[in-house]
């Protein structure tokens, strides 16, 4: 009984170890069938894979890294990634990283091939670990971004001669997202005509500087969407000084990094409008010199068409009376000063007059012209003065003038130009009613 219990145990003992001795060879032939798998994969897939040692060591290749790098497997096994990577550093990097975190993806690279050819490639990797977690190699995979490079080349090309065209340019160029409604690019023309710098446009909504209603704005913009490109006509911005520009605008739908945008250039025509306007204010002066009777009347209307193109809150008309060296105001509205006549002396207005120059002054000008001795002070001090002497031929009548007690900005040199283009007209009906006074004074 005892010896069939040996045996009985001895042949269990013989049976297990065969039966591991079987499994052992099916893991085997199952591993290498896994092998021939993954590399039956590899020869596949149109991807080019290379598996290396963690020190960079190629040990397998697959046919689609045989024609990326122009080598045959045999030739490469046992070189190193940095053999075909420049820098070198980047593929260290590359590496330092898969060992550490276990993969990279997408990370950008330049291979020189046997033949010497340059290819920008993309690298993604992935660790192998055993069964202690320590890595044993990786698998590396390369994508040819050559054509990618030479199409985003030619895009930043595009773009550079596109954003130097808009730089160069003398109209307005900005592009906005649609969405936000705020501005993401704009060229050195419109931050002039604007006055604002590219950073505090990009932090400002649209409907700041558009000087219309946020309901008018957005049918401009949605007609731009609509219509891919349109001229939308006459608008205005409001200059962060708050002043008025008018524009003409037109604007395109595009794509801008991936945002749906809309590119809108401006043309000044604020000059062209206010030329237009000029004229239209001299052809109203010069047919009230005729139709008008009443000189009152007529300094009455000349005001009101002045004051469509600029301030005439505080306006006279002085006429100079060289006899007695006083001046007279045949039509005033002030806020502050009611004078009908005063002596010339050293007054503004005299300084206008006698020097038969054109003066915008401010209260630092005026203070300054005190201490010289040029003038003396008459009347409420003014924050900005603006006088242009009235003269027929080479003889000065008297002076145009309007001026502010409140805002030293009110008046600039395009406001006297236009006063000096105004002041003719309003010399000649000065005189004209003069005469025809005298002509009748002389018939009663």
């Amino acid at each position: 009984v005892y010896k069939r219990q040996v045996e009985h145990k001895a042949y269990g003992n013989q049976r297990r170890v065969l039966m591991k001795d079987a499994r052992d060879d099916m893991a085997t032939k199952e591993l290498i069938e896994l092998e021939n798998y993954i590399n039956a994969i590899w020869q596949f897939l149109p991807l080019p894979i290379a598996y290396v040692t963690p020190l960079g060591v190629i040990v397998h290749i697959d046919d689609a890294c045989e024609k990326l790098f122009e080598v045959r497997q045999e030739e490469i096994i046992g070189q190193t990634l940095a053999d075909f990577c420049v820098p070198t550093e980047h593929i260290t990097r590359i590496q330092k990283q898969t060992l550490d975190f276990g993969f990279v993806r997408d990370q950008e690279c330049i291979l020189r091939n046997k033949t010497g050819k340059v290819i920008p490639v993309s690298i993604s990797t992935l660790a192998r670990r055993d069964e202690y977690n320590e890595v044993i190699g990786f698998f590396i995979a390369f994508v040819d971004i050559a054509h990618r490079k030479e199409i985003e080349n030619t895009v930043r090309a595009s773009e550079e001669k596109y954003r130097a065209a808009v730089e160069q340019s003398a109209e307005g160029i900005f592009i906005l997202d649609i969405e936000t409604k705020r501005v993401l690019e704009a060229n050195a023309a419109l931050m002039k005509l604007i006055g604002y710098s590219l950073y505090e446009l990009r932090d400002l909504p649209v409907y700041d500087f558009f000087a219309h209603p946020p309901e008018e704005i957005d049918r401009d913009f949605q007609a731009i969407i609509d219509k891919k490109s349109v001229f939308i006509g006459e608008r205005q911005y409001r200059h962060k000084n708050g002043s008025l520009v008018t524009v003409e605008i037109s604007g395109s739908y595009l794509t801008y990094g991936g945002t749906k945008a809309l590119n809108i250039l401006s043309r000044d025509i604020t000059e062209q409008k206010q030329a237009h306007e000029l004229q239209m204010v001299l052809y109203n002066i010069a047919k009230l010199v005729i139709t008008t009777d009443n000189l009152k009347e007529l300094f009455g209307a000349i005001r009101t068409e002045l004051g469509t193109i600029l301030d005439t809150s505080n306006f006279y008309i002085a006429v100079y009376n060289e006899n007695d060296d006083t001046i007279s105001l045949p039509f005033y509205i002030d806020e502050k000063d009611h004078f009908d006549t005063f002596p010339a002396g050293k007054t503004l207005t005299a300084h206008v007059i006698k020097k038969s120059q054109p003066l915008l002054a401010t209260r630092e000008t005026i203070e300054a012209m005190k201490k010289s001795g040029e003038i003396e002070s008459f009347g409420a001090p003014s924050r900005v003065w603006l006088g242009v002497p009235l003269k027929i031929e080479n003889n000065v009548i008297g002076a145009l003038v309007v001026q502010s007690y409140s805002d030293p900005l009110l008046y600039t040199e395009k406001d006297l130009e236009i006063l000096k283009f105004v002041s003719g007209q309003v010399a000649l009906a000065v005189e004209r009613k003069k005469k025809e006074q005298q002509l009748q004074s002389s018939y009663t």
